[in-house]
């Protein structure tokens, strides 16, 4: 699980960072 953990903390961060890459 700690793997798909930092997958999710990832894509968290860079959907934060970067709303728009959408």
């Amino acid at each position: 699980m700690f793997a798909h953990s930092i997958q999710t903390c990832l894509q968290n961060c860079w959907w934060t960072a970067h709303p728009a890459a959408r």
